[in-house]
């Protein structure tokens, strides 16, 4: 069963309550709703901080809407907790599949859309199969405004903006400070980045932080 969240109707004193779930992939914690009947208010963006918040809300590093598509099985939107439009997120993704079979949306192999590409997920037992486009935009950066930690970092685009910035010691990275300074850099704007911080361990193996917009 779905838990409920309870909104006030924009212009009137009335209040809503909106179905959700929670789900998290690897770390991250999402709430999801099914928007298909298009009941969630116009403004998006506050909803989506106000819902995410840790200390007024639900508390998520983001928010997934299922709505609907004519050229898949679902749409998903998705909103980082700040508000700002995340466009695809590979755990959401996941989750959202998940939240689909569950509900019996989709059947076990589906498609879905998100940012005008064709994504599509199987659910296998406990885990969720997901194709991701090919990633593009791949440049190195500059690495002197964000201090002599970072010893080399590149920009791409898997669907939504990635800085990925190699570090000696990843355990010892102050991930919120570090990666907020990042997020926020004008290169970045206006929707800033979410931000990978890899220390490579040996050829075959990599620890990562990551810092989500």
């Amino acid at each position: 069963m779905p838990s409920r969240w309870s909104q006030p109707r924009s212009g009137t004193s009335m209040i809503i309550e909106i179905p959700f779930t929670k789900a998290s992939g690897a770390g991250n914690d999402f709430v999801i709703v099914d928007n298909r009947e298009k009941f969630l208010p116009a403004d998006l963006s506050t909803f989506a901080r106000r819902i995410c918040s840790r200390h007024f809300g639900v508390g998520a590093d983001g928010l997934l809407i299922l709505d609907n598509s004519s050229s898949a099985h679902f749409k998903m939107n998705y909103y980082n907790s700040d508000g700002s439009y995340g466009g695809m997120c590979g755990n959401g993704g996941r989750c959202l599949a998940r939240y689909a079979f569950t509900n019996g949306i989709t059947p076990r192999k589906m498609s879905f859309e998100s940012l005008d590409f064709i994504y599509r997920a199987e659910v296998i037992d406990d885990l969720v199969s997901l194709s991701m486009r090919d990633p593009s935009g791949l440049r190195p950066l500059p690495t002197h405004p964000w201090g002599a930690t970072i010893s080399k970092a590149f920009y791409i685009d898997t669907g939504s903006p990635h800085v990925v910035a190699f570090v000696a010691g990843v355990k010892d990275i102050a991930v919120a400070s570090l990666g907020s300074r990042i997020r926020h850099d004008s290169l970045f704007a206006p929707s800033g980045t979410n931000v990978n911080f890899v220390e490579v361990m040996s050829n075959n193996s990599l620890r990562l932080r990551t810092y989500e917009r």
